[in-house]
């Protein structure tokens, strides 16, 4: 059995991850409500590009650092991390260039796509360093950077809601500002850096390569299995695009779980690896789905006898032709959050070309039947196309895992 120092308490993780997903969820619901579902639908366009950059980014910069950061000497350690931080400027490049180039044909307004611009940078910079604090086991940090973050961007976009201030222009804009105080404020808890010599960067970029580029072509095969489809609705208008995203956004409320286990239970995890203690492995696997199970059943069961009154409030949306793929996208919430305990597995095990392989399944079957569903039946050929693509990842990802132990335990 491993000590205390091992696993960690949960609690401070969940604490986190319900401030950033509560925060992130309230700011949403009041930019929807402010400016309406058709421009809510660009600022939602907007969103799914940085959320699918930040997928990238995760891929091949944080997640590898949650994960190698456990391997590695403590001696290392400092210098490791600043080898990575500096890799930012190769990435941002990349980044910047591909975003410019798609929204200038999803959401070509000019202010618009400046914030959305400014909003990558800083919102990567700052998920870096909530990363590295998550590697180090110094999670209270990451909860006081995420208050002044998440906490301070929902006051000031309530402040500008309260006085009709706000607009489709400034909304990334208000979004960048919060980020960049918090990764500011990062430094004087502590956070340092080092100058490296450029063979240590081009060592840390083949190891993070070697780790992530599986998992960078998973997090691209998932934009064509899920995150596709509000691009792809465009056709029928931004006001079905809006709904849509609104949707999908109030579901996403469990991501709190799905975010909580994701930064948690990779780096631990890799401990167990590295010490060889399979037997808490499966404990803890076998804990997390359980509570998983009722937290989703539960959520289920809400949002369910509630659908109704639910868009209601968050969103102004009365609109009985919604309520069949509101309950359809909710049973794909439910297998969402069901599958963050074995990717967070599959992660640790290094196992990032399985991810890949599933999410080229799913992708296949957006770009052929999703489209055409889309195109025919507009917001119920896209729910339904959404929720077996979740149900199909979580059931072959937990098949795969389950095979996996096995094979440990012989």
């Amino acid at each position: 059995m491993c000590n205390t120092q091992t696993v960690r308490p949960i609690h401070w993780t969940l604490v986190d991850q319900i401030i950033v997903s509560a925060s992130n969820f309230l700011v949403l619901v009041l930019v929807a409500r402010e400016l309406g579902l058709a421009d809510f639908g660009y600022i939602g366009l907007a969103y799914l590009t940085i959320l699918f950059f930040n997928a990238q980014y995760r891929a091949i910069i944080t997640q590898p650092l949650n994960v190698i950061y456990a391997t590695k000497p403590e001696i290392d350690r400092n210098l490791y991390t600043s080898s990575v931080f500096w890799l930012n400027g190769l990435w941002f490049v990349f980044a910047l260039i591909f975003v410019f180039l798609i929204g200038n044909f999803f959401f070509p307004d000019v202010s618009l796509l400046r914030g959305v611009l400014i909003f990558l940078v800083f919102s990567q910079l700052q998920e870096f360093v909530r990363r590295y604090w998550y590697s180090n086991n110094e999670i209270h940090k990451v909860v006081l950077n995420d208050l002044i973050c998440y906490l301070g961007r929902l006051f000031i976009i309530g402040v500008y809601c309260w006085y009709d201030a706000l607009t489709l222009e400034n909304v990334f804009i208000i979004f960048s500002a919060t980020s960049i105080i918090s990764f500011a404020y990062a430094f004087r808890q502590g956070f340092t850096l080092y100058l490296v010599r450029l063979e240590l960067m081009k060592h840390t970029l083949v190891e993070h390569w070697a780790f992530g580029k599986w998992l960078l072509l998973a997090a691209v095969s998932i934009m064509g299995a899920t995150q596709l489809y509000p691009f792809i609705l465009s056709v029928h208008g931004a006001e079905v695009v809006g709904a849509f995203i609104a949707i999908r956004h109030v579901l996403n409320s469990v991501s709190f779980g799905v975010q909580a286990v994701n930064s948690y239970l990779p780096s631990q995890l890799s401990r167990l690896f590295v010490q060889q203690d399979y037997k808490t492995v499966k404990q803890t696997i076998n804990r997390l789905v359980i509570v998983l199970l009722v937290i989703g059943a539960l959520f289920f069961l809400l949002m369910t006898i509630y659908a109704k009154e639910i868009l209601m409030l968050f969103y102004k949306i009365d609109d009985e032709s919604l309520m069949l793929p509101f309950v359809i996208l909710l049973v794909g919430s439910f297998f969402t959050l069901l599958t963050s305990v074995p990717n967070a597995y599959l992660l640790a095990r290094e196992k990032s070309r399985e991810i890949f392989k599933f999410h080229l399944i799913t992708v296949i079957f957006s770009l052929t039947l999703g489209v055409i569903l889309s195109l025919l039946f507009g917001l119920l050929g896209a729910s339904v196309c959404v929720t077996l693509v979740l149900a199909y990842l979580f059931f072959q990802q937990f098949s795969l895992v389950r095979r996996d132990l096995k094979r440990e335990y012989r």
